[in-house]
C-alpha cells in the first residue's frame, strides 16, 4: 500500500461520522482517499462503527457475516484509525452535540475536521473545539480542487473495481455526494443522465 510522498503528520486528520460511512460507495471512495496514496488521515471510533453496523443492519438489510467482515477490514486495514480514551471530553462540552462522542473523538485526536451528513448537529460546539464539522460532498469537492489527478484516478480505480467505467460510477456516487459529484461532471464534460 503506497502512502504517497506526503509525511503522514502533515496530512489532516479527519473524524469520519457514522452517516458517511454507512452507505457502501461514499465509504468506499473516503477509504481510498486516506488508504494510498493517502490524502488525509482518517479516524473514527468503536462507537462510530457500532452506529455504522446498527444502520447497515436495520437499514441497508446487510446479512450479519458481511457486516462482520466490514469491521475486520476496517481494523485490519486502519489500524490508526481508531480513536481511544476521548470519553473524558464529553463533560467538557458546554453544549454536546447529538452525537458527543464523534466530537469528543475529534478533540482528543485534534482533528479539525468531521465529515458528516448532519454538520449543523456540530455547529455551536465544534468551533468551540476549532473543529469545523462539512458534508461528504464538500469535503470531496475540496479533495478534488486540492488534488484533481488523485481524486479522479482514484474514482477510476474504484469504477473498475466495480466493473464500470466513470460516468456508471458516478451515477451511483451521485445520490450520496451530488455537489461532488456535478463538480466532477461539469470538469469532465460528462453529462449524466
Amino acid at each position: 500500500m503506497s502512502k504517497g510522498t506526503m509525511s503522514l503528520k502533515a496530512l489532516p486528520i479527519v473524524i469520519l461520522d457514522a452517516n458517511v460511512l454507512a452507505p457502501a460507495p461514499l465509504r468506499d471512495i473516503l477509504l481510498r482517499l486516506a488508504e494510498g496514496p493517502v490524502l488525509y488521515q482518517a479516524r473514527w471510533s468503536a462507537e462510530i462503527i457500532a452506529e455504522v453496523k446498527r444502520t447497515l443492519q436495520v437499514e441497508y438489510f446487510v446479512p450479519p457475516a458481511r457486516i462482520a467482515q466490514l469491521e475486520t477490514t476496517l481494523s485490519e486495514q486502519f489500524p490508526e484509525a481508531w480513536v481511544k480514551g476521548f470519553e473524558g471530553w464529553i463533560p467538557e462540552m458546554a453544549d454536546p452535540p447529538g452525537h458527543p462522542h464523534v466530537l469528543a473523538a475529534a478533540i482528543q485526536v485534534g482533528a479539525r475536521l468531521i465529515v458528516t451528513y448532519k454538520p449543523h448537529d456540530f455547529a455551536v460546539e465544534a468551533g468551540r473545539w476549532r473543529a469545523t464539522a462539512v458534508g461528504p460532498s464538500t469535503f470531496l469537492k475540496k479533495a478534488y480542487q486540492g488534488n484533481k489527478t488523485l481524486v479522479l484516478e482514484t474514482l477510476q480505480d474504484q469504477a473498475r473495481d466495480q466493473g464500470h467505467t466513470l460516468e456508471p460510477q458516478l451515477k451511483v456516487l451521485r445520490a450520496a455526494v451530488p455537489a461532488f459529484v456535478a463538480m466532477v461532471c461539469r470538469d469532465l464534460d460528462i453529462q449524466l443522465r
